[in-house]
């Protein structure tokens, strides 16, 4: 195993555009194992996604395999999508179903880790015109993945809903693992 000793094996099992597949086949001490893969992968050069019980991580920098704990790098979104475009809020559950399969889609995350939350807006200006708007924003562990999420929202605003990308903004805001819980507990 890349970690010597330690009992844990990783194995590269390719590449997929310039992306090093990362396979986890058992896990005794998942800090070290993470951080240990993170240094070899600064050392090449390249983003890496790991798969292992439940575990999804995205990097497309590699910022703190020694001073981080693993779950600043975990990606967890909120998504709350403020609108006042009619076909949006027609059937708010449809559009949050949309959108956290394109979000989920995106981050190569499973739909469970997703909250989708579509809120009407009463007034809505963009660049100083009254408008039918959209404003997207999503609270994430983590900021991994930014510029394919951007993409993959703006495509599906446009193309199930007609917004056009200027009168569309998505804001990301980064989350402390102790300020965002699921299933009772926080990440941190």
């Amino acid at each position: 195993g890349l970690l010597g000793g330690s009992g844990i094996d990783v194995v590269v099992v390719g590449l997929a555009k310039g992306i090093p597949r990362v396979v986890v086949l058992h896990r005794a001490s998942l800090v070290p194992l993470v951080r240990r893969v993170f240094e070899v992968a600064a050392q090449i050069g390249k983003a890496l996604r790991l798969y292992g019980e439940g575990l999804s991580i995205w990097m497309s920098k590699i910022v703190c395999a020694r001073q981080c704990p693993v779950s600043s790098v975990v990606t967890m979104p909120f998504v709350a999508l403020t609108t006042n475009v009619q076909s949006i809020l027609a059937d708010p559950n449809k559009a949050a179903s949309v959108m956290t399969d394109t979000v989920a889609e995106a981050l190569g995350k499973p739909k469970k880790y997703l909250t989708v939350q579509i809120v009407p807006a009463t007034g809505f200006v963009v660049g100083g015109e009254v408008a039918s708007g959209v404003s997207v924003e999503i609270y994430s562990i983590g900021g991994g993945l930014k510029g394919p999420v951007v993409e993959a929202v703006y495509g599906t605003l446009q193309k199930e809903y007609g917004v056009q990308a200027e009168h569309a903004v998505v804001r990301f805001q980064n989350l402390d693992p102790t300020e965002y819980a699921m299933n009772g507990k926080t990440f941190g």
